[in-house]
């Protein structure tokens, strides 16, 4: 005898996507994050942040103003900090979203 299984709704595969895309962000944001750390790590490059400060809004702020005194290292350091802004603003966006598919799925179970 073959045993039941569950097969997804189109809403239900739909609802899963986007919690998946949600956590791809996730992953290429810690990617790009580090990226930038190994950049200032390979050049040499101090951070005036502890460890448990970076990556904070005065960290990122600094990133922002960072001037590495060359202007092929000044376009690599900007896009990634430009890619790191993109992928939290997408996070936040996804977050919210997927907050707010789980508050309208226990207003209305099934």
């Amino acid at each position: 005898m073959l045993k039941k299984v569950w097969v997804l709704t189109p809403e239900e595969r739909a609802h899963r996507q986007l919690v998946r895309t949600r956590r791809q962000i996730v992953n290429h944001r810690s990617d790009v994050m580090r990226q930038i750390k190994s950049l200032l790590l390979f050049y040499s490059i101090e951070v005036p942040f502890s460890s448990h400060q970076q990556w904070t809004g005065s960290f990122i702020k600094w990133l922002h103003e960072l001037d590495l005194k060359d202007e092929y290292l000044n376009k690599s350091l900007k896009a990634l900090v430009h890619l790191f802004d993109y992928l939290s603003s997408e996070k936040r966006r996804l977050t919210h979203e997927v907050i707010q598919l789980a508050r309208e799925k226990n207003m209305h179970p099934e």
